[in-house]
């Protein structure tokens, strides 16, 4: 795209680092090494919401230079708690939550519902692919689980357990002229709390209005770049659960199925190009399989003609890494799948 990509990571190693001349050696939450790295560029991104929110609120390295997405935007959306008042605000349908500062505030939560047994407590910063969720059923758990973070709370939020047919995620590009890329809907299974695979496109029945209360949401906060809506499909209809402000894992099928997959319409998004309402797809129906680590042995990869490998490069394999992933095209979203389910007998992470 004629762009100078800069990178700032702590190791020469990130998968990052390692796809551009211009690397930055810094820690992401050393306000020092941060300043360092604006100077070097005109625009800058996140691959991660987790910053530290003193740099976020820092004027000094934030201002006169342009974050995409803002830091407030981060900020909201980096914070369960302000998250979740973001959606109540706009009339997005989510779970009941609440903060919790004492265990009063949870008694209040369960007791404001009958029949409330089943929970679950989220960090209200840095969780992501399962970590900081727990989920707690019964009120003897449920008062030993409070028992035991009794000291820190305040850090959580407690929000209904909610009981789903699928689950499905949707990327939204917005530049600074409120130009809008919708992707298509798609549904993802997760194992141990992360993405497995990703197939669609989808269809939900009342996503259109939800879409439509989302977008107006972000254009009135001035959202610039990629986001991505995670939702339950419930009897009652959709409810959104999560909300990550980034280019996202459920979107990465886009490489191959798209012609303007979620990386470029980040790209474009930040740098105010055009950007088409909703991108062409290659085929009917695509899929993505995510190559998660099973042990900490050299990985054996493989080869099929039928699917692209995206291989992360990423120093050490463990058990429940992200090491890579696969995409395939087909008719079907369970075609797709299918051939991706072949070839994974050829891994051995």
């Amino acid at each position: 795209m004629g762009h100078e990509m800069h990178v700032l990571s702590s190791s020469a190693e990130d998968p990052a680092a390692q796809v551009t001349r211009f690397w930055h050696e810094g820690d992401i939450k050393n306000p020092t090494a941060i300043k360092a790295f604006l100077k070097q560029v005109d625009v800058t991104t996140i691959e991660s919401e987790f910053l530290a929110e003193s740099i976020l609120k820092d004027r000094e390295i934030i201002s006169n230079r342009s974050l995409c997405p803002s830091a407030q935007a981060i900020s909201i959306f980096a914070d369960r708690f302000d998250q979740k008042n973001w959606l109540e605000k706009h009339r997005i349908p989510t779970s009941s939550f609440s903060g919790l500062l004492t265990k009063i505030e949870a008694y209040a939560f369960l007791n404001s519902k009958k029949n409330r047994d089943s929970v679950v407590f989220k960090k209200r910063h840095f969780g992501y692919d399962g970590f900081g969720t727990f989920i707690v059923h019964g009120r003897k758990k449920i008062e030993a689980w409070l028992n035991k973070h009794s000291q820190n709370l305040s850090q959580y939020i407690i929000e209904d357990f909610i009981k789903f047919k699928r689950e499905l995620a949707i990327q939204i590009a917005i530049n600074e002229k409120k130009e809008v890329c919708f992707f298509p809907l798609v549904e993802w299974k997760a194992e141990n709390s992360k993405c497995l695979w990703v197939k669609g496109p989808a269809k939900a029945k009342n996503l259109n209005p939800i879409v439509k209360k989302i977008t107006h949401g972000l254009q009135e906060m001035n959202y610039v770049g990629l986001i991505a809506f995670e939702f339950f499909d419930t009897p009652s209809g959709l409810i959104v659960n999560e909300v990550a402000p980034r280019v996202h894992n459920s979107g990465h099928y886009s490489l191959e199925a798209l012609a303007f997959n979620q990386f470029r319409a980040h790209l474009c998004a930040i740098t105010n190009q055009p950007l088409p309402k909703k991108p062409i797809p290659f085929s009917k129906a695509f899929a993505m399989y995510n190559l998660i680590g099973e042990t900490n042995k050299t990985p054996i990869l493989s080869n099929s003609e039928n699917v692209s490998l995206h291989w992360y490069g990423k120093s050490e394999n463990r058990t429940g890494r992200k090491m890579g992933h696969l995409t395939a095209l087909g008719t079907t979203p369970d075609l797709a799948l299918k051939k991706l389910l072949t070839a994974k007998k050829g891994f051995k992470l």
